[in-house]
């Protein structure tokens, strides 16, 4: 789901109108702000204002929305205001992320089943494939 792009109550055009996920992965945070980013989701973008929904309230307080508002602003190159409001989130850089490691997972686990060599073993030694035992290699 595109998030809505709108002009501000001032006529300021919209700042950005891409995917959240990956402009919020390469923002260069730390510790709670990063937290904030990686885990909400772009709601709408009104002018210059990114209207964030976060999971919880927690992750929005201790300054994580000033710190994100800063980097966003150092991005574009132009004050950008942060909004957030808690609700149910999907399309997040944390679910994108679960989403690659699941695939990942699924993919290591139907190589080794499919393996012939794997399998000769298997029949030859009466074997089996401990679950939870496969892992796929690191990036």
């Amino acid at each position: 789901m595109a998030p809505a792009c709108t002009e501000a109550d001032d006529g300021t055009p919209p700042v950005f109108s891409g995917e959240w996920p990956a402009l919020a992965a390469s923002l260069p945070l730390k510790g709670l702000a990063q937290q904030l980013a990686h885990q909400s989701e772009l709601a709408r973008v009104q002018g210059r204002t990114f209207i964030l929904r976060a999971p919880v309230a927690a992750i929005t307080e201790g300054g994580a929305v000033e710190r994100l508002a800063q980097a966003l602003s150092e991005h574009f190159g132009a004050a950008v205001r942060v909004q957030c409001e808690v609700g149910a989130v999907s399309e997040t850089v944390a679910a994108f992320d679960a989403q690659t490691r699941a695939e990942r997972q699924r993919a290591a686990e139907a190589a080794i089943e499919s393996d012939p060599f794997v399998q000769g073993l298997l029949r030859e030694f009466g074997g089996h494939i401990v679950p939870g035992s496969i892992q796929p290699r690191a990036l």
